[in-house]
């Protein structure tokens, strides 16, 4: 069997296989059971890119895909705009801790910095579905065009 990334695979093992291991130490609810079924998938995905040639190749091209759309949406900010949501949960966190003694500004203004987080990542993911999909057809037609 041939490794064809590394990177992939050593991730999966370790990252996945160690929220695995503790989330079975720790497993005391039903939702820690939809936590193990989604860390196996990924750590199933993750090894299956990195032994499969193809596999790898298809994530690759799904890789290149998103950043040509996240250039194409967010122009010369498109490198950090997958970034926006933990960037306002980061800052939520700080107001926090630098607002310790104003109660009540420090708990709207973690709520609504979190709630904006929660929304921009939802809105992104619909916006970059909706762009993949108009991406993949652009595709098609160029590759129909040149046979």
């Amino acid at each position: 069997m041939k490794i064809y990334s590394w990177k992939d695979l050593l991730v999966s093992i370790f990252g996945g296989g160690g929220a695995i291991i503790y989330i079975l130490l720790h497993f005391n609810e039903v939702t820690d059971f939809f936590y193990l079924i989604i860390f196996a998938y990924l750590v199933l995905k993750g090894i299956s890119i990195s032994i499969s040639k193809e596999e790898l190749d298809k994530e690759k091209k799904r890789e290149a895909k998103m950043k040509r759309v996240y250039r194409k949406l967010f122009g010369k900010f498109g490198p950090v705009a997958p970034y926006g949501g933990p960037i306002l949960m980061g800052l939520g966190c700080a107001v926090a801790l630098l607002l310790p003694e104003v109660e009540w500004v420090r708990e709207w203004l973690l709520l609504i910095l979190i709630l904006g987080a929660l929304a921009y990542n939802i809105w992104l993911a619909i916006i970059i579905r909706k762009h993949m999909k108009i991406e993949e057809e652009q595709e098609r037609v160029n590759c129909e065009k040149v046979e």
